[in-house]
């Protein structure tokens, strides 16, 4: 009898390009977004290009550190970008590297974060995982964009944008119009 490691055995569908293409039918049949589908489609490519189309099973905290590692040298708009056609996702970060492009904004880096978890709860939920391999990971700081700069209205301000007859005169043409800025001076927003 032999001794060792013997290796899993997978079918096609333990894969991760297979139960990619499964989850974002699955987000189509849901009714999600086109443009959510298609920015999930996008990181799960990344996903695949950086770690491989591993055995989903065998996914694990630090195929997440080194996507999340690799993706910070993505460059913006990089299928768009005719010095990265036709170039697999190793080779385009290379080129990025070589090129020292921008990185992308921790915004970004947080949305494949979060298509990256829905993609494992979903295998969670599926029975295909046993943990979310993002779970121990920490998302990236906001970036100074997404941090409030904004100061309050004076009561002047308020007194002017809240006038009975402009205000009445501007929100008639449109609900929305109304009730929003209404909700956003009695809550404080």
């Amino acid at each position: 009898m032999a001794t060792g490691y013997v290796k899993a055995q997978y079918r096609k569908d333990d894969f991760l390009a297979h139960l990619s293409e499964t989850h974002l039918a699955d987000l189509a049949r849901a009714g999600r977004d086109k443009k959510t589908i298609m920015e999930s489609r996008h990181t799960l490519m990344l996903l695949r290009g950086i770690v491989g189309n591993k055995p989903v099973a065998e996914l694990n905290g630090d195929h997440c550190r080194q996507f999340f590692d690799e993706v910070a040298h993505w460059p913006r708009h990089a299928t768009k970008r005719p010095e990265f056609a036709n170039l697999s996702v190793r080779e385009v970060l290379t080129k990025a590297r070589a090129m020292n492009e921008t990185p992308p904004a921790a915004a970004t880096l947080n949305k494949h974060h979060q298509r990256l978890s829905t993609f494992f709860n979903w295998l969670k939920k599926s029975k295909l995982i046993t943990d979310n391999p993002l779970s121990g990971l920490v998302r990236q700081d906001k970036d100074d964009a997404e941090e409030e700069t904004g100061r309050a209205f004076t009561q002047d301000e308020l007194d002017a944008i809240f006038e009975p007859t402009a205000y009445v005169a501007w929100a008639t043409k449109y609900s929305h119009r109304w009730w929003v800025p209404i909700l956003a001076l009695y809550s404080g927003a």
